[in-house]
Parts: C-alpha cells; structure tokens; sequence
C-alpha cells in the first residue's frame, strides 16, 4: 500500500493580487477540487507544504484537512515563482478510493550495466517517467528499473520490462525505451591552422608589394609632371615686359 501524508488548510478567503499578502506571512494559497466534488480555496503553510511534497512528490495520497474535514487528495500541481523557485500556488486533486485515476510516476534507474566497466559504455536514460492507472490504494511511489540486466552493448530496457504489479497498467507504449547501454562515439574536431608570421608571400612590404616601388613614384619616368613638359614649370618662362628707355632731354 502506498504511503500517505497528512496537511492541514484553512477556508480561503482573499483572492487575486491580494494573495500576496497571504505569502509574505508564509502562508500558501491553494485549490481543492476533484470530479463531482465540490471546490475548495484554501490556505497552508508553505514550510509544510514543501516538507510534504519534498517525500510524497505528484503520484502519493495527500490526507488534506480542510477546516477540519479529511479529504483524500494527492499534489496535481504546482505553480512556482520563476524569480525565487518558491511555491505560490497549489492544486490538490480530490480522489476516490474506489475509482482509478492516471498521474505519472518517476523512474528510478539503479544497478550498472557490466558494460560501462568492461568496455566503457554509457546507460543513456530515455524516460524518467511513465503513466499509469490503479486504485489510489495501489498507486506506487516510485518504479525502480535495474540497468544491470543490460549485459551487452546496445542492449535496452522497454516499458514491457518494468517490474509492476498485476493491477497497475502502464498506458505508456509496451515497446518505448527506457534506457540502453551504448559506446560513445569519438568525434575528431580539426583545428585550422594559423599562418605563420614571416611566411614567403604573408609579410607586408615583400616584392611587389611596397609603396613607391619602380612605376608607382610619382614624378617617374613615364608618369605625370615627367617629359612631355606636363608641368607647369617645364615650359620656359616668358621675360617680364622691360621699362621703355628714358629719352634724353
């Protein structure tokens, strides 16, 4: 029989933004509900609560006391703050004992392969969780799967493999995997060389490459301002006009 857990809530009775005020006192708001059954907006205590949740987890039968009325429940969800990862709001899910309810439940992998000492293969887990349906009466904990069963490489374990009782059904695929034990592969990663500095054809200024080379000074053979008279200097200056000699009286 699973383990169950105890909680005591208080009626509700402030609702919206005003719920903040409820957690600075370290109280959790939270809901009750189930199917044909009534709704609850209750209040806890935070401290408690992830005490509780910390053992029982989603899939474990939560006895809730609301203002002094024992309801069976078990953790539906809840909501936390993405700033401080603490709870701030709760849903519990009313149950009954004579009906079945799906909520899923976490795999425990334990065991090592003889493959990972003897030739350095790895168990990859492909499922830490699977959905069930049973009676709350025989709603387990947790499902613990042996990865020592894997005795060669590529070896797998399948849902169908879970050790479970008669009158728990999984509703997970039977041919799912849920864990198999592989070598790793090697990956080669090139690293690109970098050119070395001084290289023949890398180094600034080699032949060829250095300003004021033959053919690109200015004033060269061949380029502007050489023969052809091009500059405004070439050409012979004119004589300045002279002063008309003075006549004698």
């Amino acid at each position: 029989m699973a383990q169950s857990f105890s909680l005591t809530s208080q009626v509700r009775s402030i609702f919206g933004k005003e719920v903040k005020h409820l957690r600075k006192k370290g109280a959790l708001p939270a809901v009750a509900y189930g199917r044909g059954a009534d709704t609850d907006h209750i209040e806890l205590s935070t401290k408690d609560f992830l005490k509780v949740f910390e053992k029982a987890g989603s899939n474990t039968i939560v006895d809730l006391d609301i203002a002094g009325k024992p309801v069976k429940t078990i953790i539906y969800h809840v909501d936390y703050d993405p700033v401080t990862d603490v709870p701030r709001h709760v849903d519990f899910f009313k149950i009954r004992m004579d009906e079945k309810l799906e909520t899923k439940v976490p795999l425990v992998f334990v065991g090592e392969s003889p493959t990972v000492r003897a030739e350095g293969a790895i168990v990859v887990h492909i499922k830490d969780e699977v959905e069930i349906r049973c009676l709350p009466a025989d709603l387990p904990h947790e499902i613990q799967v042996d990865v020592s069963v894997m005795a060669q490489v590529n070896d797998s374990i399948h849902v169908k493999d879970l050790p479970v009782p008669a009158n728990v059904e999984i509703l997970d695929g039977p041919e799912e995997m849920i864990a198999q034990a592989i070598i790793p592969k090697e990956i080669k990663i090139e690293v690109p060389v970098a050119p070395v500095a001084g290289a023949e054809g890398a180094v600034p200024g080699a032949e060829g490459a250095v300003p004021g080379a033959e053919g690109a000074v200015p004033g060269a053979e061949g380029s502007p301002a050489a023969e052809g008279g091009a500059a405004p200097a070439a050409n012979e200056a004119k004589a300045a006009p002279g002063k008309e000699e003075k006549k004698g009286k």
